[in-house]
Parts: C-alpha cells; structure tokens; sequence
C-alpha cells in the first residue's frame, strides 16, 4: 500500500513506478482527505509506502497531517518505507517522518530523497526541456535502486540533507507554514476561461470558481494551479509572470 501526494506530477509519477515495480496499492493521499477516509487494512505482511514532495526542507504539513490520522489495520512491524521528490535536498524530513511514524507504531525501515525538476515558479524558473528530460532519466534509474532495495526489504536510509539542514527544517519550515502558505497573491487575469480545473485538482478544495477562481486560506503551496491551468492564466502576484509551467512530462 503506497501513499502518495502529488501537485504537479513528479511524486505521482515515482509512486506509479514503484506501485508497478512493488506490485502495491496506490493510494492518494488528497482523495483520502476529500473522503474523510484514514482508516485501511492491511493484508498480512504488506508493506507500508509515502512518497511526497519536500516542502521548504520538510514533509508537506497536508501529508503529517494525513499520518497524524492514519488507522491501519492488521499492522504487525509491516516493512515501511518513504521516498520524498526535491529538487535538492531534504533537511531533516526523514528523521522527522520517522518519529511521526514511531507514534502510529511504524518503524521506518527505509527512507529515500529522489532528485526531481522543481515546479516552484513563484521563486525560480523552471528548468530546460533537455534538462528535465536529463533529471527524469537518472531519477527513473535511481527508482529502479530503490525498488531493489525495497523488494529485499532492506533497512537503508539514502538521502542528500544539504548543508544547514538543522536550521533549515527546523527553522525556516515553520516560517514557511506560518507565512509560505498566504494565497492573498493567487488571482486569474484575462486569459481564464473559468474551466474549472484549478477547482477540481487543488488537494484541499480551497478554490471556487464563481467566474474565475477564488482562494481561501487553505493552501498547501502545491502549485498544482498555476502549473496546470491550460491558458496560464493564473499568477502569484508578479512572481510567476512569463515563468514556463511545469508538469511531469512522463506522468500519466
């Protein structure tokens, strides 16, 4: 059974790969929370999977959260594993994951940073096409490591902390959670043509459209908006102005 939670493609596509590879259940994590649902069985000996993206040096707050309120049945030491998708490095997030796990009675037994392209167009521009493709290949070999490793059920941890990561996590996360996620700069100019996409996908149903689409307080950063509405017409104040888009090419 894999968890996942995805905005823009990269993190559903390495649970994809490792659901087939694993030959386990895929599960979304923002389908979950629209059905209210966090209580699951688990057949004997199956393995427990997260995979997510790294959010300012962490786990999404929308992913803790999730696990905060995870019932698994049946879970007797099952093997548990997590894979989180940065474009750099992840601080401390897997020390922390753990010791949410340890209170749901999990140990983590393995635990992966996987170098992906990065959809945070409000700050950067996002990389090249050849260069996506680059990142995708060696990260696509990389998944195929982690399989192995998982399929032995092998207790391994492999991540890139990056410099700082104590400050990092545990002081420039929270700001992130306190300040990062104010939506007071989305907005939808001209070129919306009230699709309704950007309704549909966001995780935490904090956009309506009423003509074009209205945001509410509670966003997770994501991006899921800006980088998929069909017209690019949705912005972050000035910040993602004439920035490309970005969605995993390679995801289905």
């Amino acid at each position: 059974m894999i968890f996942y939670f995805s905005g823009t493609g990269n993190s559903l596509w390495a649970a994809e790969k490792l659901s087939i590879s694993l030959n386990e259940e895929l599960i979304s994590i923002s389908d979950a929370i629209k059905d209210n649902n966090y209580e699951y069985t688990l057949a004997d000996d199956e393995m427990i999977g997260f995979v997510f993206p790294i959010y300012a040096w962490d786990a999404p707050k929308f992913v803790i959260d999730f696990i905060d309120k995870l019932k698994l049945k049946n879970c007797n030491a099952n093997y548990t594993f997590a894979v989180s998708t940065c474009e750099a490095n992840v601080g401390l997030t897997i020390k922390n994951l753990s010791k949410t796990l340890e209170y749901k009675c999990l140990k983590l037994n393995s635990g992966f940073s996987l170098l992906m392209p990065s959809n945070y167009n409000i700050l950067y521009i996002t990389k090249s096409e050849n260069s996506i493709d680059s990142i995708l290949d060696m990260a696509e070999q990389k998944l195929e490591e982690i399989s192995t490793i998982i399929k032995k059920r092998e207790d391994k941890i492999e991540v890139v902390l990056g410099q700082f990561a104590f400050l990092k996590t545990k002081l420039v996360n929270p700001l992130f959670i306190k300040y990062g996620l104010n939506t007071k700069k989305f907005f939808a100019n001209e070129a919306c043509v009230s699709c309704g996409l950007c309704e549909r996908i966001c995780p935490t149903n904090n956009i309506k459209l009423e003509g074009k689409p209205i945001w509410g307080s509670n966003c997770t950063q994501c991006l899921g908006c800006i980088n998929r509405c069909p017209k690019q017409a949705i912005q972050y104040g000035k910040n993602s102005k004439d920035k490309p888009r970005y969605y995993n090419p390679r995801c289905k």
